[in-house]
């Protein structure tokens, strides 16, 4: 069987992208098995709509004389269900869409432009005019979610051999788009070659760590208010924030203007994007990610790598996170936007850290069988299969 992976991060040249590292280690699971793999790569560097209309016009010139394939396998939102289809029909071959997650334009808008509130607040008039100059740009470059409809994802679905989707969430917000016989949920595969043996045991200080994009719906402005509210109580408590910053530009400088205003250098690390992110997180004692409502369209993927190594961790009660957290079992989720809660919910794992070792080796169980590598890779192999011409 001859497979053609299509996703856009890894298409744009891109892999940093939880979903496009999933598709990277199938792609390298499919070949050990013995599968034809290979993966559309259009590499363009160039900045926004350069490189998208760079990227639509080589898509459409693509034919069977330059990819061959037997089965089409792609991943992304639903939007991306228009050009698999469009793929499909130059191929002539059939395809499947895996739905790792759903985009809000309303709450990221909503979101976006509630931190100039913030920003006045916490940084005066200045980083006020700068968020507002930010907010307009983000909100430009998301206008064209506007035009993907739910009309136009129910005709591109409907076109598609199978659907699969990463979470019961999802297929809750597709079912009315589609057939359900043709949805499968396959939960996201998670590869973590670190033993729970090799986790760092915590140092003499109790390390929050967050990682991900600074976007504020996934509550990384809710974790410095937290921190705030226990730094003086606890002196060995620390913030580590990792991740690309460059998602939402607003909320990375909020945090750094929070960061020096209440001189918190010594206790508060911000790193860029890191290729190494997973031995920072071994030294972490909690992973915190506190989503807000509407943001997440999706499994918590960085969640539920830090769970798979064992971490304990603090979320909310949105979207998807509850399918894979227990509260108090394999987990800690708080309300959205609750600081106090939040606070609280630290403050209990410092003074119990038993709770938190206990806490962590169960969510490592939980997300070794729940998504398990090998075992839902040959799930999608099997319906791969399925689709193939008799």
């Amino acid at each position: 069987m001859k497979i053609l992976f299509f996703e856009i991060f890894t298409t744009l040249g891109e892999i940093a992208g939880g979903d496009a590292k999933q598709v990277c280690y199938l792609s390298e699971e499919f070949k050990k098995r013995g599968e034809q793999v290979e993966i559309l790569n259009l590499h363009f560097k160039d900045k926004l709509f350069i490189r998208d209309i760079k990227f639509m016009a080589r898509f459409l010139t693509l034919s069977q004389r330059d990819i061959q394939t037997d089965v089409i396998f792609a991943s992304g939102t639903p939007f991306w269900a228009l050009p698999t289809y469009f793929l499909k029909k130059k191929m002539k071959s059939p395809a499947v869409l895996y739905i790792t997650h759903c985009n809000n334009l309303r709450a990221k808008i909503v979101e976006t432009v509630g931190l100039s509130g913030i920003a006045w607040r916490e940084g005066g008039h200045r980083l006020f005019f700068k968020s507002i100059i930010n907010n307009f740009i983000f909100i430009f470059l998301v206008f064209p979610d506007l035009f993907k409809t739910p009309a136009l994802f129910r005709f591109s679905l409907r076109g598609l051999d199978k659907i699969i989707v990463s979470c019961e969430y999802i297929k809750r917000q597709i079912c009315h788009l589609v057939d359900k016989d043709k949805v499968t949920v396959i939960y996201p595969l998670i590869e973590n070659k670190v033993k729970y043996d090799d986790v760092s045991e915590p140092s003499s200080f109790f390390t929050i760590f967050y990682f991900g994009a600074f976007y504020s719906g996934r509550g990384v402005i809710d974790l410095i208010y937290a921190f705030l509210k226990l730094k003086d109580k606890f002196s060995e408590l620390r913030l580590v924030i990792a991740g690309y910053p460059k998602y939402e530009e607003t909320s990375e400088m909020i945090v750094r203007s929070m960061v020096d205003k209440y001189d918190l250098k010594t206790r508060i690390d911000i790193h860029g994007y890191r290729m190494d992110v997973m031995e920072e997180l071994k030294k972490a004692s909690v992973v915190s990610i506190p989503f807000h409502d509407g943001v997440l369209f999706q499994p918590p993927l960085t969640l539920l790598e830090a769970m798979r190594m064992g971490k304990c961790v603090i979320s909310t009660d949105c979207g998807a996170v509850a399918e894979f957290i227990a509260d108090g079992q394999t987990g800690f989720l708080v309300q959205k936007k609750d600081i106090n809660m939040l606070a609280g919910k630290i403050e209990y794992l410092i003074k119990n850290p038993e709770i938190v070792k206990i806490v962590g080796g169960n969510a490592k169980a939980a997300i070794e069988k729940k998504c398990n590598f090998q075992a839902n890779s040959q799930k999608i192999k099997e319906i791969l299969e399925e689709v193939l011409p008799k």
